[in-house]
């Protein structure tokens, strides 16, 4: 990040109003130290700024408050570009500002306190950008993992505990208050942009054919079922994408992976709680999308597969303990209709296999950079065999593998 500079609209003066509202006694500032909070390879959808305030109250004592700055990449930049075709940054507005205090009442009108995301703030005078002000979670105590070491059970228990509360949350509101905007029925899966995800995922699955033929056990076999229409996997992605009432639908984050989880620990250093970040990519449809994307992409290999039935059955008994707390006015889903729809969506299940786990699994460096995704050349191809070649990801994919065929969800 040394070769990128901060925002220069980013300034003291914009804090000003904030604190004299936030603090009451607010004096001025002493110190203001604004620097970037994500490494190459941690975030690719924006930029993440740390702003560290040391001020002053009118009494002469002396406090620190640290926030957060979401705000977009520079303009022309494949990051910019993918965020306005997405509209990733409308999105994560949307739900940070209107969605998710609605979906925190529900709870607390239930005298429950539930918090999914940091809470907002917004300045006093314009900026003139696009931003998300977040509070600091660092600052409560917030961490993330070191993502390529994944996450164990109780961590697991702690995510898909949240996740029930959130997606009963959504349900609940989709039936008090009706339809979600249409951004969030398309999420990511919008028609015009079809071409361009065939030609992204065309690179990808060059190199990951090659790899799995090369180094995974029975590879060959494997490549044959995976890569039988590679065309046709992404009309079938978008076609899961498109939202079919007869079934249970529910909000999902869309991106729920080890560096969008933040854990508080205990003296002991026991996972405690968890909350979510980066809500960029919500999808309203079925559960599917977030269970397979975060079992997949983020849990440790021995309990991954081992433990995948015990993890939707947690999953759904906290979904349905949630959804009569709320008073949901339809049916509630059984465990069997939750088991249904995950073996019904093939490319849910197969989505995180082909990027998002590889990419959890090899070590952030300079060439996790979003470029190296998208184009062809030979930096980009060498950057693909790395992350499908690293040993852990051969070690997940020859789990993952026999698990998806066995399930009847390859070709």
């Amino acid at each position: 990040m040394t070769e990128v500079e901060i925002p220069s609209w980013i300034q003291q003066s914009l804090f000003e109003d904030l604190l004299k509202e936030e603090f009451v006694d607010y004096f001025k500032i002493t110190k203001f130290h604004p620097s970037f909070a994500c490494a190459v390879g941690e975030n690719f959808a924006s930029v993440m700024i740390r702003v560290e305030i040391d001020f002053e109250l009118k009494d002469g004592s002396k406090k620190k408050v640290s926030f957060m700055i979401k705000t977009t990449p520079e303009k022309g930049t494949v990051s910019y570009n993918n965020i306005e075709n997405l509209q990733l940054f409308q999105k994560e507005i949307e739900i940070y500002k209107e969605i998710i205090p609605k979906f925190e009442k529900l709870y607390l009108d239930k005298g429950k306190e539930v918090k999914f995301a940091p809470k907002t703030y917004d300045f006093k005078t314009d900026s003139g950008f696009r931003y998300l002000l977040l509070e600091d979670l660092k600052v409560l105590d917030f961490k993330i993992i070191q993502k390529e070491n994944l996450f164990d059970l109780e961590q697991c228990k702690l995510i898909l505990k949240l996740m029930a509360k959130f997606h009963a949350a959504s349900a609940v509101h989709f039936e008090t208050n009706g339809p979600y905007s249409e951004t969030m029925n398309v999420g990511l899966f919008d028609e015009k942009l079809l071409e361009g995800f065939i030609g992204f995922n065309e690179g990808m699955y060059e190199v990951m054919k090659e790899v799995m033929i090369e180094k995974y056990e029975n590879g060959e076999y494997y490549a044959n079922k995976y890569f039988v229409d590679e065309k046709n996997h992404i009309k079938e992605l978008f076609e899961f994408g498109q939202v079919k009432e007869d079934q249970f639908n529910v909000l999902n984050h869309g991106d729920l992976w080890c560096n969008n989880i933040m854990f508080n620990y205990n003296s002991k250093g026991k996972a405690e709680k968890c909350i979510f970040i980066d809500y960029q990519a919500p999808k309203y449809g079925p559960p599917a999308q977030d269970l397979y994307y975060f079992i997949i992409s983020s849990v440790k290999n021995d309990i991954k597969i081992k433990n995948f039935d015990f993890f939707i059955k947690y999953y759904h008994d906290h979904l349905s303990a949630n959804l009569k707390l709320l008073e949901y006015s339809k049916p509630i889903p059984s465990l069997s209709d939750i088991h249904s729809i995950l073996l019904k969506s093939h490319a849910a299940a197969k989505r995180p296999v082909t990027i998002i786990m590889g990419s959890v699994l090899l070590p952030s460096s300079d060439q996790s950079k979003i470029e190296n995704y998208f184009n062809r050349d030979e930096e980009a191809t060498n950057f693909k065999r790395t992350l499908y070649s690293n040993p852990k990801c051969i070690e997940a994919m020859n789990e993952v593998l026999p698990w998806l065929d066995n399930r009847g969800m390859l070709k």
